[in-house]
Order: structure tokens, then sequence, then C-alpha cells
């Protein structure tokens, strides 16, 4: 997190890997969103964004995860949205690139999408028989 005038700004910095989601980020987002609520004197406002400028961040990474374990994330994943969703002051998603269903819901729970150009967005879930949960 990066803080200027007033604004914090949220960088999902995974570049390698496209900026995609992962149970780590997200914990390490939720952090972030807690100590952001805090600051409502001096943090105005929130962008977040991915940290190459080409994508914001893929969808979640769930090869890591087997078929029982993969409803875990879901419970941080959606705290962390709820978090971003509530916050005081004004968030901001920054889209460049490729933003797919988890990082769309992870978008959609800003009050405000700016996307470039080069945005395209995409809801998979339906292409592997899942049901949206984020957003």
């Amino acid at each position: 997190m990066r803080t200027a005038r007033g604004a914090a700004t949220l960088i999902l910095n995974r570049p390698e890997k496209c900026n995609a989601l992962t149970k780590d980020v997200f914990e390490a987002l939720d952090e972030h969103l807690d100590a952001i609520a805090r600051e409502v004197r001096t943090v105005g406002l929130v962008i977040l964004r991915g940290a190459n400028g080409k994508t914001f961040p893929l969808a979640m990474t769930w090869r890591r995860y087997s078929s029982t374990s993969a409803l875990a994330p879901s419970r941080i994943t959606t705290r962390s949205h709820r978090k971003m969703a509530n916050l005081p002051q004004p968030v901001i998603s920054a889209v460049q690139g490729h933003c797919s269903t988890g990082a769309l819901e992870l978008a959609l729970a800003a009050d405000l999408i700016v996307a470039s150009e080069s945005a395209q967005f995409c809801d998979a879930y339906a292409k592997w028989g899942l049901t949206p949960i984020w957003g």
C-alpha cells in the first residue's frame, strides 16, 4: 500500500502471474483494508490496481487447493470484498487489460470502476459450472 496526498493505492503485485489472486493476496488485502478503515482522517480515497499496468488481477489461482479445501479461501475473499465495499472512503478499481471472474467481482466491490481502453471484462463461472460468490 502506498499513501500520498490523502489517497491510498493498493497494488496487487504478482506480475509474474498476471497479478492472479491467491489466498495470500487476499490476506494481505484484508490487513490493508483494516488499516485504511482506521485512517479516515488521513485517507480520503482508495485506488485498487494491478502492479504491472497491463492487467487488473486475473481470477483466483485455485490450483493450490484440492476440491475439499477450495472452500477455505472463499471465507477470506468474501470478507475482503465486504470490507472493501463498506470502507468509509470511496474506492476506485483502476482496470487495465483482462479482468476476469474473481477479479471482476473484486473490481465490482469498489464504488467506481475506471477502465482503460485495454480493459476486457469476462465472467467465466458458467464455463466451469460455478456460481459467483463474491459480488
